[in-house]
C-alpha cells in the first residue's frame, strides 16, 4: 500500500488542477477561435455573393449596350445604303454636291488658317463696292495708309504730326483712324484735346456694317479743340477680338458684303466726301482685318522706318506683302518711305547706309515710289510728347521739321 505525505498530496492536487485549467480553457479557446473562423467565413460568403451579382448586373448592361450598339450599327448601315442608292441614282444630287463644297471650303479653310496669313486674304474673290475702281481713283477725298509691320518706327507719332499739318498749316478737315488695338494715336489725340478717353471704340462701326456715310461725319470723337475740323475714330484692346470675328464669319461666308471693302465703301459715300479731305489711318503692325480695309480704301501708303538694317529689311517685307494686294485697290498708286529718328545734324554713315537699303526697297513695290528727302529727326519734344502730346502744336522745331516734309508729301499726292 502506498503512503502519500500531506504535502505530496497536496502538491499531486495542485498538479492536477492546473491540468484541468489548461484542458479547460484551450477548449474555451479552440471554440472562441472557431467561431470567429465561421464569422469570416460568412462575411467572405456574403462580399462573394455581392461581387456576383454585381458583375451580373454589369453583364447584363453590357449587354443592352452591346445590343443598342448593334442597332445603331443596323440604323447607320440602313442610312448609308439609303445615302448610297440616293447617290446612285441622283435623287439627292443637289445636297450632296453643296455638303461636297462644304467639304471643300473646310479644308481650304483649315489650310490657309494653318499657313502664311495673308492667304487668308485671298482666300475669296475680291466683291468691291459698285464701280469701285473709277470711284477711288476720282475720289476728291484723300486716304493715307501710315503702316510698317514692324512696330517702334515711329507710326503714330508720323500720324498724329501729320494731322496736325494738314488741319494746321493746310486749313484741311482730317479724319484720324485708329485700326491699332494698342490705342496709340487714340491715347495720343485725347489726351492732347484734353477728352476723357472713356471705354468706347469706335472703329468697330467701320467694319461690322452699322454705320453708314452719314454717321462718319457724327460719331467720330471731335478734335476741334485742338485741330479745327478733325475728327477720330478711336480703338482699343478689345478691338481685334472684332477683326477676328468678322474675319472668321467672312471666311465661313456668313457675311452679306466683303468685309474687305468696309471702310472704302464708307469713305466714297457722298456725306464723308463732302466732310473730309484728307484720311490718316494708324495701322498695326500685322494683316489684319483694319489693315486689309486700309490697304483696300488707301491712294498711298507711308512707311516709317529707323534707319538701322533690322528695320529696313522689314520695309522691303512689308513693301512685297502690300504690293501682293494692290489688285484689290487699284486705286493704292504710291508708296513712300521716312526715315525716322534719325541723327540732329546730318546723318551717320550707318544711317546713310541703311537710307540707301531703304530706297532699294521701293523696287518690291510695282507703283509709283518715293524715298523722302525729309527725315523725322530725334527731338526731345517728340519723344516727351509721345503718348501725351503733339509734338507739332507745342514746339517750333518739330513745326518746323514736319512742315518741310508735309509740304514733300503733298507735293508728291498734287495736293
Amino acid at each position: 500500500m502506498i503512503s502519500i505525505a500531506g504535502t505530496e498530496l497536496q502538491d499531486l492536487a495542485a498538479g492536477l488542477g492546473v491540468v484541468a485549467t489548461l484542458f479547460g480553457g484551450g477548449w474555451i479557446l479552440g471554440r472562441t477561435l472557431a467561431h470567429g473562423q465561421i464569422r469570416i467565413l460568412y462575411h467572405e460568403r456574403n462580399e462573394a455573393r455581392k461581387q456576383a451579382q454585381d458583375l451580373m448586373d454589369d453583364l447584363r448592361k453590357t449587354s443592352a449596350a452591346s445590343d443598342r450598339s448593334s442597332e445603331d450599327v443596323a440604323a447607320l448601315k440602313a442610312e448609308n445604303a439609303v445615302l448610297r442608292a440616293a447617290a446612285e441614282s441622283g435623287a439627292n444630287g443637289p445636297l450632296i454636291k453643296e455638303l461636297q463644297a462644304r467639304d471643300a471650303k473646310f479644308k481650304e479653310f483649315r489650310d490657309a488658317l494653318m499657313g502664311d496669313e495673308a492667304e487668308l486674304w485671298r482666300l475669296r474673290p475680291p466683291v468691291p463696292p459698285a464701280d469701285f475702281e473709277n470711284r477711288i481713283r476720282n475720289s476728291r477725298l484723300k486716304v493715307f495708309m501710315i503702316a510698317n509691320l514692324k512696330g517702334g518706327v515711329g507710326k503714330t507719332t508720323l500720324t498724329a504730326n501729320l494731322a496736325a499739318y494738314f488741319a494746321l498749316k493746310r486749313g484741311k478737315r482730317v479724319l484720324l483712324i485708329d485700326f491699332d488695338y494698342q490705342g496709340s494715336l487714340t491715347r495720343t489725340m485725347l489726351t492732347t484735346a484734353h477728352i476723357t478717353l472713356g471705354s468706347t471704340i469706335l472703329v468697330d462701326a467701320l467694319l461690322d456694317g452699322r454705320f453708314h456715310g452719314a454717321d462718319i461725319a457724327k460719331a467720330g470723337r471731335d478734335l476741334s479743340a485742338v485741330l479745327k475740323g478733325a475728327r477720330l475714330f478711336t480703338s482699343g484692346q478689345t478691338f481685334d477680338r472684332v477683326e477676328n470675328r468678322l474675319m472668321m464669319r467672312w471666311l465661313v461666308g456668313e457675311e452679306s458684303s466683303d468685309v474687305r471693302y468696309r471702310l472704302a465703301e464708307l469713305l466714297l459715300s457722298k456725306p464723308v466726301q463732302d466732310e473730309f479731305d484728307i484720311v490718316l489711318i494708324d495701322a498695326p503692325p500685322r494683316l489684319s482685318l483694319g489693315t486689309l480695309n486700309a490697304l483696300c480704301a488707301s491712294h498711298a501708303i507711308l512707311v516709317p522706318t529707323i534707319l538701322d538694317a533690322l528695320s529696313v529689311d522689314a520695309v522691303g517685307q512689308f513693301l512685297l506683302r502690300a504690293n501682293a494686294f494692290r489688285p484689290l485697290n487699284k486705286g493704292l498708286e504710291f508708296a513712300g518711305v521716312i526715315a525716322s529718328n534719325t541723327s540732329q545734324t546730318a546723318l551717320t554713315n550707318d544711317e546713310q547706309m541703311a537710307r540707301d537699303s531703304a530706297k532699294l526697297a521701293l523696287a518690291d513695290w510695282h507703283g509709283r515710289s518715293h524715298m523722302f528727302a525729309h527725315n523725322i529727326r530725334y527731338f526731345t519734344a517728340l519723344a516727351k510728347a509721345a503718348g501725351r502730346g503733339i509734338g507739332y502744336v507745342d514746339n517750333a522745331a518739330v513745326r518746323n521739321a514736319f512742315i518741310a516734309l508735309g509740304d514733300e508729301i503733298a507735293e508728291q499726292m498734287n495736293l
